[in-house]
């Protein structure tokens, strides 16, 4: 499994309450554009007992899973290389 890559996203907020990721800087320092959210799903680690929320979304044609710890803290899993 590949390594927890920590980017900064911008969200906000729909009426529900639920944040939703807008946008990300990728580590190369580019922004990309989070184009359409396929489903946001709590998951859990066998290595924490922390949750992360997993957003699964197209970026630029591409599946991306954005996760969202509870610290406030965001990362993705390598899989946008």
């Amino acid at each position: 499994m590949s390594d927890k890559i920590y980017i900064e996203v911008y969200t906000a907020r729909n009426r529900d309450g639920m944040i939703v990721p807008l946008s990300f800087i990728w580590k190369d320092g580019y922004s990309y554009e989070v184009q359409r959210i396929l489903s946001a799903e709590y998951t859990n680690s066998r290595r924490s007992v922390e949750n992360s929320l997993k957003y699964t979304c197209y970026v630029n044609g591409r599946r991306w899973n954005l996760y969202h710890e509870n610290m406030d803290m965001w990362y993705c899993r390598n899989n946008g290389e």
